[in-house]
This record gives C-alpha cells, sequence and structure tokens, in this order.
C-alpha cells in the first residue's frame, strides 16, 4: 500500500509541475507583451485544474491576451481607426493589467504613424479626449491637427457639420501655426456656410461703402466692429477666401443692439482683392446664435464698415 500511495504523490507533483511549466512559460511572454507566445501554454494551464489558484490566474491573462490579439488583428486588417479603441477599451477595462501599457503603445503608434485619412472613424473622432487622457497621442502638437482635419471632412460626409466645425474650430484656436493650417481654413469655409444655408441662417445686407481707401486700384478694405459679448468668427469666400476673427466686446451692454455700435468694440481691418464674396457672420464660441451670410460685392479702392451686434429674442 505505501509504494501504491507513494507512486500517486509522484503523478501529482508531476501534473502540478506540468500545469506550473505551461503558466510559467505563458506568463513570461505575458509580461512582455508577446501574447501570441502566452495564449499557448497559459491556455494549457488554464485547462488545467491541478491548482485553482494558478488556474484563475491564467484564465485572466488568457483573457486580457485575446483582447490584445484580437486588436493587433484589426490593425493587419486594415481597421486601424477600430484597432485604436480596441487597445483604448483594453486600458479602461484593464487599466491595472500589467500588460496596458503594451495597449497604449500599440495604439499610440498607430496615432503616430499611420495616415489620419486611416485612423479617422466616427467613433475614433468622437473619442479623442479619452484617448488623449489615456496617453494615446504622444506628440498632439504634431499629430492632433491633421487627425482633426480628417475628422472634420469625415463628419461633413456624415452629415455633422457642427461636430465638423468644433474640430476645425479646435485646430484654428490650438495650433494655429500648424502646416495643415490653410487646409484647416479651407475646409472651414467650406463647411460654415453649408451649416449656416442648412441652419436658416440670417439675411447679411450689402453693406455702402464709406469712402475712398487710399489707391483707386487697390485692395478693397472692411472694417469690422464687434459690438456683442461672443466671440465672432467672418467668412470671406470669393477672390480669396479668409476667416477672421473678431473678439468680444466686454463693455457692450448685451441688451442694447444696435445702439452699441458707437466704435468702441473690438476692431479688425481686413483687406481684400476686389470682388463678390460669400459673407458669413457667426457665433466663434458656438453659442446658440443664429448666422448671418450674405453676398457682398467689394469694390476696388473703397472702405466697408460694418458692425456686428447680437439681439436677444
Amino acid at each position: 500500500g505505501s509504494v501504491a500511495l507513494a507512486g500517486l504523490g509522484i503523478v501529482g507533483a508531476y501534473v502540478a509541475g506540468a500545469q506550473q511549466r505551461a503558466y510559467d512559460e505563458g506568463h513570461a511572454a505575458y509580461l512582455e507583451g508577446n501574447c501570441a507566445n502566452a495564449v499557448g501554454p497559459l491556455g494549457e494551464a488554464a485547462d488545467d485544474n491541478t491548482d485553482r489558484d494558478l488556474t484563475a490566474r491564467a484564465q485572466v491573462e488568457v483573457e486580457e491576451c485575446e483582447l490584445l490579439l484580437a486588436a493587433d488583428t484589426l490593425d493587419t486588417q486594415g481597421s486601424q481607426g477600430d484597432a485604436v479603441l480596441a487597445y483604448s477599451g483594453f486600458v479602461t477595462d484593464h487599466a491595472a493589467s500589467p500588460i496596458a501599457d503594451f495597449a497604449i503603445e500599440r495604439g499610440a503608434a498607430l496615432i503616430a504613424g499611420e495616415p489620419p485619412e486611416r485612423l479617422a472613424t466616427v467613433e475614433l473622432c468622437g473619442a479623442l479626449e479619452e484617448l488623449e487622457a489615456q496617453r494615446f497621442v504622444e506628440t498632439p502638437d504634431d499629430d492632433l491637427p491633421p487627425l482633426l482635419l480628417a475628422c472634420a471632412l469625415l463628419l461633413q460626409e456624415e452629415g455633422d457639420l457642427a461636430a465638423a466645425l468644433a474640430a476645425l474650430e479646435r485646430v484654428r484656436s490650438t495650433y494655429p501655426d500648424h502646416e495643415v493650417g490653410s487646409a484647416v481654413d479651407e475646409a472651414f469655409v467650406e463647411i460654415a456656410l453649408a451649416e449656416a444655408e442648412a441652419s436658416g441662417a440670417g439675411e447679411l445686407e450689402q453693406p455702402e461703402p464709406v469712402g475712398p481707401a487710399g489707391d483707386p486700384s487697390g485692395p478693397t478694405v472692411v472694417l469690422i466692429e464687434n459690438a456683442s459679448r461672443e466671440p465672432l468668427t467672418i467668412v470671406f469666400n470669393g477672390a480669396e477666401q479668409r476667416v477672421e476673427e473678431v473678439a468680444p466686446c466686454s463693455d457692450c451692454d448685451a441688451e442694447s443692439g444696435e445702439a452699441a455700435c458707437d466704435a468702441t468694440g473690438p476692431e479688425i481691418l481686413v483687406e481684400l482683392p476686389p470682388g463678390t464674396y460669400e459673407v458669413l457672420v457667426r457665433a466663434a464660441s458656438g453659442a446658440d446664435v443664429i448666422p448671418f451670410r450674405g453676398t457682398w460685392a467689394l469694390d476696388a479702392g473703397f472702405e466697408y464698415d460694418q458692425c456686428f451686434f447680437i439681439v436677444r429674442q
């Protein structure tokens, strides 16, 4: 009897040792983020109930590795935006995991290395702030402006013009000197005019010239005053495209309307080639203010003065 018992003990120890060896092999690969090599031995350890604690640990690591591998697969299949979101989801659900940093590293590499058009999806564009908070955007000054532009163009296609403009406005306000600036302004003009038309913009009347601006054959000059407490964006679309910002008037009475146009509000002077322009005035802050648009014929060598205010209804 004693010999048989000793034999059973040896077998039990061997079985337990096999589970431990499988776990150790898989765990080492897991800690290196090498889930392709980890899932096999970890799966063996997870299917072996000799040591239930070891089984439970192996099951957790197998599940995490399968999630990471699924995100890797999305990348290899060409769905880079979905892959980044999958890595982000892993970090959200498994923030304390030893392999969470590998998810961040891989997602960040995609954002830094892939063309923004391949990354931009409606879902990813809506999750940019969370991705930044999770450290997926390592160099925002370089990577965010082109990605925001790609998001804006995608959102325009999807018909979400307000979200598209918000993405472009972020580039214009936060990264004004980035090389995509001219493309951002071009997209902003097109999308802002489309949104104004869709939202029922008010009519902006043709201004009358107030006098000569210098050279009779020179540029036209437009002086714009903001007599409202909202920052304003002025869009010109014609012989030249321009997007101008006018600071709010902190001293203006919000209820005074046209009476606030007394030349005390912030002013900008815009020089343009003469010609016919689509002109749009909108609240830069995204406030619930009806935009106004119109067609202006601006003659060479003349100055036009315009003051804008907001009427509360």
